[in-house]
């Protein structure tokens, strides 16, 4: 696999783990269609588990439905009827009954439900952005683990052939094919080749960690790859523009 096509998808990947953020607000999780696009039954389905079991994402859910929540209560009406009943018993007995109710005359209710709607309009954009960067973030972590796990596999076999060199530098260097200076060459080199697999080994580690932070529990030789070629979307002008709408930002 290369790397530069690796690179490229997982910008492509990045960039479609938008739409994410684009499912519906009062659905606990609708992720997988909004991934579609990703292609790989495998990665979408990896991306939907690790981003709705997300921490973050979670307490932004929670945060929406709360917000919608307190919406509703304000719109609810402001004052409530009241009953009064009396009774008197004398010579002239009298009972009376009392309906009151008072009158919002200064739209008070209306202004309150106005202000719950925009508060949990916000609620839901943040809950849209929280998604959209724990997507991204992920699959970015994702693609940085592969590439150091391709370069961890190219060192590891740059090694194995300047060790191999080295072997060989040396049982000519006994015969006194080749020189000293020669001979410390091949030595440094495989030196050199040890040191860059074990700087690469080190940074596969660090991008699984980088992966793990997400939230991912699962067995590294579980995780599904992105792949080398680039999704096809096949969307309309008029579809993207609605899309880009959707963006948190934009919300």
């Amino acid at each position: 696999m290369k790397i530069g096509s690796l690179l490229l998808a997982a910008a492509m990947f990045a960039a479609i783990a938008i739409a994410v953020a684009n499912s519906p607000a009062n659905a606990a999780t609708k992720n997988i269609e909004a991934l579609e696009p990703l292609g790989d039954t495998a990665l979408r389905g990896f991306v939907d588990r690790t981003v709705s079991a997300n921490l973050e994402v979670r307490a932004a859910r929670a945060k929406m439905k709360a917000g919608a929540r307190r919406a509703e209560a304000a719109a609810k009406p402001l004052y409530n009827p009241e009953i009064e009943y009396e009774s008197e018993n004398t010579e002239a007995s009298s009972r009376t009954i009392e309906l009151a109710m008072d009158i919002d005359w200064s739209g008070k209710r209306k202004a309150r439900s106005r202000v719950g709607s925009a508060e949990s309009l916000v609620d839901r954009a943040n809950y849209s952005a929280t998604v959209q960067g724990i997507a991204v973030g992920l699959l970015e972590a994702m693609a940085e683990h592969q590439i150091w796990r391709e370069i961890q596999r190219l060192a590891t076999t740059s090694s194995d052939i300047m060790s191999n060199f080295r072997s060989q530098a040396e049982r000519r260097a006994q015969i006194g094919d080749i020189n000293r200076m020669e001979l410390d060459l091949a030595i440094q080199a495989a030196a050199q080749a040890k040191l860059e697999q074990a700087s690469a080994a080190g940074r596969q580690a660090i991008g699984v960690q980088n992966v793990r932070a997400f939230g991912v529990d699962t067995a590294v030789v579980e995780w599904p790859d992105l792949g080398e070629h680039l999704p096809q979307l096949s969307i309309s002008a008029d579809q993207l523009q609605q899309f880009v709408q959707q963006l948190p930002d934009i919300r």
